[in-house]
């Protein structure tokens, strides 16, 4: 894989990293955040780290 491809992998985790917690939290809410709100950031925080460690992990695979 290339260094670029890497690249372009780990920036569409986060975008679709921005586009959930966006949908789930729209900006300028004035809605109190709860304990739940905050286990679903935790929740999607860990899935994107999980998809990064996965798109490092094939990448320095294949170098």
């Amino acid at each position: 894989m290339e260094t670029k491809k890497l690249e372009q992998s780990l920036d569409n985790v986060l975008s679709d990293y921005s586009e959930r917690i966006r949908s789930i939290f729209p900006e300028g809410s004035s809605d109190p955040v709860n304990s739940s709100d905050l286990c679903e950031i935790g929740r999607q925080t860990f899935y994107a780290l999980d998809s990064f460690k996965k798109e490092i992990i094939d990448f320095l695979k294949d170098a």
